[in-house]
């Protein structure tokens, strides 16, 4: 048909199979990601006018002066990108610092000669060319990264070099590389597993503190990843829920107890999916799924019994601002911290994956009279408080590393939210994180994406 509009997205999205996010006249995406934006199929009006000589000419310098702008990047200082770079997406309010471990990529400077520092330039390369719609410096930190690319898959060619700080700190950035500009659907999921593969082969052995910190930062990260592969973790096996911390001799966080419960969740709903997938009889344990799940709900709730009486994790009700949107409650949550938040939100994403398992895999003999409606009201007030926990999650934040913590469990919210006002509610606010300039492209992903039910 002629004159028919295909998609409204730009061509190179189009050509990359990306979502759009249709900025004109260049779209944010591929100004992100150091992309020439190709632009659009749709028709036009187009008016002619006489061209003079005079205006011809100028039309042309102009033009030659913008693709000149384009080709050639600015000369910046390495450290001022870098500097950009930390205060816009990884800094934290001052209460936090006594908690929050600081993204161990930002280390990688103190080595200037190393593969992971240039991988932490490429990233800042990016990102201020990204902020400052330089698609030049966005080019060529994007060039950065594809050589730090080759540069790690030489590194793991070589046994000397496979296993080395260096390496696994380098997959890290690389991986925060991929959350923040998504240059492939699943590239943040490879990384992920990079990453979980080379922390793996070293084993649970942290004597090296730098080794320490990357496993640490990097266990959330291989926990999203698991989730969306639908595949176990080796972060589950009992040695890897002790020995690092043995190693290094230092005492697990509230946190770091959390994540050992959320690596059990991740782990039984993998199961769940090969039973789902494979069918009733697809699993020989199938039949302690729905006990397991139970177990895991009951250490949820043990774990925020005495996560309550800790001196951090005290919140504030705080009534709501009228602006105008229709939601369920009239008063939002406030924290001592944004640790506290995240944790208070984690905690309730976890609950309610523990129990989408459990009512799934219940047979009818599992349940008593009241026990689902029961589950589905914690499942409900699990979301509810995301929900009244977002607000301050996202003002808090002086950078943006807040909004990645809170993705997961906004997902889970809207889950078991979705087909109520507050559900409404929420999809709004994701849409807001999504729009937010220079934030996480991981984000767009928060509703769409489905798990790879075949992976693994």
């Amino acid at each position: 048909m002629v004159g028919r509009n295909w998609s409204k997205g730009c061509r190179s999205c189009r050509r990359r199979h990306l979502k759009c996010d249709e900025a004109r006249p260049s779209c944010l995406r591929c100004r992100r990601g150091g992309f020439e934006c190709e632009g659009y199929n749709a028709l036009q009006i187009v008016g002619f006018a006489p061209v003079t000589e005079k205006s011809s000419a100028a039309v042309k310098a102009r033009k030659k002066q913008i693709s000149l702008n384009r080709l050639v990047a600015p000369v910046i200082d390495d450290s001022v990108m870098i500097a950009h770079l930390v205060y816009a997406m990884f800094s934290l309010p001052a209460g936090d610092k006594e908690y929050a471990l600081a993204w161990p990529g930002l280390a990688a400077s103190n080595d200037p000669g190393s593969l992971a520092s240039k991988c932490l330039n490429s990233l800042a390369e990016s990102y201020f060319g990204s902020a400052r719609e330089d698609q030049a410096l966005s080019r060529q930190g994007r060039q950065s990264y594809i050589a730090c690319l080759r540069s790690i898959n030489d590194n793991l060619g070589d046994l000397a070099k496979r296993t080395t700080v260096d390496t696994l700190m380098s997959t890290a950035i690389l991986g925060t590389y991929e959350m923040l500009f998504l240059t492939s659907e699943h590239g943040w999921i490879k990384h992920g597993l990079g990453t979980a593969a080379l922390l793996k082969m070293r084993g649970p052995d942290m004597s090296e503190s730098d080794s320490f910190e990357v496993f640490q930062a990097s266990r959330f990260f291989i926990l999203l990843t698991s989730l969306a592969t639908c595949q176990t973790t080796f972060l589950s096996c009992h040695q890897w829920k002790s020995q690092p911390w043995i190693s290094r001799g230092v005492e697990k966080s509230s946190m770091d107890l959390l994540l050992d419960i959320i690596t059990d969740v991740t782990d039984l709903r993998s199961r769940y999916h090969v039973r789902k997938k494979y069918g009733q009889d697809a699993l020989s344990e199938d039949e302690g799924i729905f006990e397991t799940a139970m177990g895991i709900l009951e250490d949820l709730r043990q774990w925020r019994l005495k996560w309550q009486t800790l001196p951090e994790a005290q919140s504030t009700i705080i009534s709501c601002e009228d602006d105008g949107s229709e939601k369920s409650w009239s008063a939002r949550l406030e924290f001592s911290s944004l640790y506290a938040a995240n944790s208070y939100c984690l905690y309730d994403a976890a609950t309610i994956l523990a129990i989408e398992i459990a009512m799934f895999s219940a047979k009818a003999e599992d349940l008593k009279p009241g026990d689902a409606s029961v589950l589905f009201v914690t499942a409900r007030e699990a979301g509810i408080e995301i929900c009244r926990s977002i607000d301050y999650q996202l003002s808090s934040s002086i950078g943006k590393i807040g909004h990645l913590t809170v993705l997961w469990p906004l997902r889970m919210a809207f889950k078991v939210l979705k087909d109520t006002v507050d559900g409404r509610w929420l999809e709004d606010k994701i849409r807001e994180i999504m729009s937010t300039a220079d934030s996480w492209s991981i984000s767009e992903q928060s509703l769409t994406f489905q798990p790879n039910l075949e992976a693994g």
